[in-house]
């Protein structure tokens, strides 16, 4: 699965804020160090909270807009309590499971009934599916509880998928399967 994480960073010469930011590190301390080295900035930043989640830019920029109006314009300087900062953090990330969970449901309940006559056409449902979402094809395919390639080939219309593990995917991602004879 392809992380991101949120962190949260304090200077002790820069007190009541908090900056905010988004790394693909999965340990924010790289990052830090970083910033810490930056030109004219005195001393270190220090990790006060960090939350590892499945790769989704829109969490960074979904917190920024939540704490608008504490932001130190142009930066992502927040004039905010570092408690009240990683509660931000953590509901938002919350809500990002929850509502990329309800965009995949919607989507499928959305699509009217198609006849399928192959498995080219079962996976390019997948794919489409699948896009409606902002996780990875990776991500995907780690929720539904199948490899990478698989999801891929099915994808991609491979005739020889496994049955199995193709209603595997088609269950987590919510899409029915009707017969009629």
């Amino acid at each position: 699965m392809e992380t991101t994480t949120i962190y949260i960073i304090t200077h002790q010469y820069m007190p009541g804020l908090v900056k905010i930011g988004m790394t693909s590190f999965k340990d924010a301390s790289k990052r830090i160090a970083e910033l810490s080295s930056a030109t004219g900035v005195p001393g270190s930043f220090d990790l006060s909270y960090q939350v590892v989640t499945e790769k989704n830019e829109y969490i960074e920029s979904q917190v920024h807009h939540r704490l608008k109006k504490d932001r130190v314009k142009g930066t992502e300087f927040f004039k905010v309590g570092l408690n009240e900062a990683i509660r931000v953090v953590n509901e938002t990330v919350e809500n990002s499971k929850k509502k990329l969970e309800e965009v995949l449901k919607e989507e499928v309940h959305r699509r009217e009934a198609i006849v399928v006559n192959s498995v080219e056409e079962i996976g390019k449902q997948v794919r489409e599916t699948r896009k409606c979402s902002p996780k990875t094809q990776l991500g995907v395919a780690e929720t539904c509880g199948v490899g990478h390639r698989f999801l891929r080939e099915l994808e991609n219309g491979k005739e020889t998928v496994q049955m199995g593990k193709v209603f595997d995917v088609l269950n987590a991602m919510g899409i029915k399967v009707y017969i009629t004879i």
